[in-house]
């Protein structure tokens, strides 16, 4: 803008420097060329301002372009930023909202979790009081059970031992080569202990003084309608009929059946 206002101000005096000389009609001819030459330089000057002046014009819309695209691309980048500005905040809120709503969902199902676990207890001591108050009921019914069987067993022991004491039972006697030995049938009955055999007159009733027979060497008793003999473990052995005794295993007897106590051989009779 400056090169032209100068421009202009040169163009005017150029003029009046023209119409000064044309006025003065100055009949030298040096003059006249001089002026010719000082309008030529001035046209000359002109020329160049206005070449100038066009570069400058171009210049000047090049800068203007040049800065109507940066702002362009300022604006595109200010537009840019706030939708990405925009879209953080979008998502900072929905990042927000689901830590909102899985911190929710947490609180519920711990209250949740913490309820069940408290049912479970409540249910678990109502089981444990009703199993106790169950195996209360069934120990006394139990107990009560036990205690009748006991009394009903007693009882039945009882009427067995009295039977066994009221019912006669016949003598027996065990025939051998040099004696016989009497087995008392009132001795018999096993509720009454039986009759032991053995060569010890303090626990032996049928006594057999013989050194290789044991001091309680066998017992005889009387069960269930029935003659029993029962090996004691004495190291000699008894055998019924030949055949070795277990011991404490009674072994059921008939008359005439074979005994032996270690060699000593008797024979079995029941009485009438």
């Amino acid at each position: 803008m400056r090169r032209l206002l100068g421009l202009a101000l040169l163009v005017m005096a150029c003029g009046a420097v023209a119409a000064d000389a044309r006025s003065a009609q100055d009949p030298a001819n040096g003059s006249a060329a001089e002026i010719e030459r000082r309008l030529s330089s001035i046209e000359d000057a002109l020329r160049d301002s206005q070449r100038d002046a066009r570069a400058a014009e171009f210049r000047a819309e090049r800068s203007r372009r040049e800065a109507a695209r940066r702002a362009a691309e300022v604006n595109r980048l200010a537009s840019e930023a706030a939708s990405a500005r925009a879209e953080a905040e979008r998502q900072a809120r929905e990042s927000k909202q689901r830590a909102d709503r899985d911190a929710e969902i947490a609180r519920r199902t711990a209250e949740e979790r913490k309820r069940l676990v408290q049912s479970a207890a409540e249910l678990k001591a109502e089981i444990d009081r009703r199993a106790a108050r169950e195996r209360l009921t069934w120990l006394r019914i139990g107990g009560g059970v036990l205690v009748a069987a006991i009394a009903t067993l007693a009882i039945a022991l009882r009427l067995r031992r009295r039977r066994a004491l009221t019912q006669p039972v016949a003598n027996c006697v065990l025939e051998g080569e040099e004696s016989d030995l009497l087995l008392p049938g009132a001795q018999l009955p096993a509720a009454l202990g039986g009759v032991v055999l053995g060569r010890n007159p303090a626990k032996a009733t049928a006594v057999l003084s013989k050194g290789d027979v044991g001091r309680e060497h066998a017992r005889f008793e009387y069960r269930d309608g029935s003659y029993f003999v029962e090996h004691l473990g004495s190291e000699n052995g008894t055998f019924l009929n030949g055949v070795p005794l277990e011991s404490h295993a009674p072994a059921a007897l008939a008359s005439g059946d074979r005994l032996t106590f270690s060699v000593h051989q008797f024979q079995f009779r029941i009485l009438k």
